[in-house]
């Protein structure tokens, strides 16, 4: 019984600890330019946000742990759908469509002292 329970608890620490593992990758900006192309008109926030590493996810998500969840599932299978074989793919669905919305930005801008709001 001792045995079975010191097993489970190594097997937990290192499922938790690749789980964590894996968030950090597709948490990496690389993740999301592997697909997309950083354009003029997006090159100078990403520039700025990567430099404060902030990720692409933490503008492209809402408010809160589910949508820090559901932002992330999707990415991972994003990332599954890419890199798998084509018979695993018809499994896999990956619909990331998370815009970059004015309440994505309050998360951390106050929305007066942006210049990209309209104030009116």
């Amino acid at each position: 019984m001792k045995k079975a329970i010191i097993f489970a608890l190594i097997a937990f620490v290192i499922a938790f600890i690749t789980s964590m593992m894996a968030v950090d990758y597709i948490s990496e900006p690389a993740t999301c330019t592997g697909c997309h192309e950083i354009t003029n008109h997006n090159s100078s926030f990403y520039d700025v946000h990567t430099t404060s590493q902030i990720n692409c996810i933490d503008c492209h998500s809402g408010k809160g742990v589910q949508a820090y969840v559901e932002a992330r599932t999707e990415l991972l299978n994003a990332v599954l759908l890419k890199s798998s074989a084509s018979f695993f793919n018809q499994n896999i669905s990956a619909s990331f469509n998370h815009a970059n919305v004015q309440a994505n930005c309050t998360k951390c801008h106050a929305r007066v002292n942006s210049p990209y709001f309209n104030h009116s």
